[in-house]
């Protein structure tokens, strides 16, 4: 799985769903996902990750073990914010 556009409906990422994809590049969520889980992102080599001003929760642990991602989006409607981990 080098790109993941994930379908509408979706409310839940589990933890470590994408856990140990080694192709992951880029992944698109729907507007309906309102949780995401520790260690998402754990051994993926994604780069970039944009949170939605629908995400209730994102907990302090999402993209712990990655050491590739570089950009961290904070998309709220009229608000992005960009954080350089």
């Amino acid at each position: 799985m080098k790109n993941v556009v994930l379908a509408e409906g979706l409310i839940k990422l589990e933890e470590r769903c994408f856990c140990g994809c080694e192709q992951l590049n880029k992944l698109i969520l729907p507007s309906s996902v309102q949780y995401i889980e520790k260690d998402l992102f754990k051994y993926t080599p994604i780069k970039e990750f944009t949170i939605t001003k629908n995400i209730k929760i994102v907990p302090s642990l999402f993209c712990y073990g990655n050491t590739t991602i570089k950009n961290i989006i904070f998309d709220f409607g009229n608000v992005i914010t960009r954080f350089h981990p």
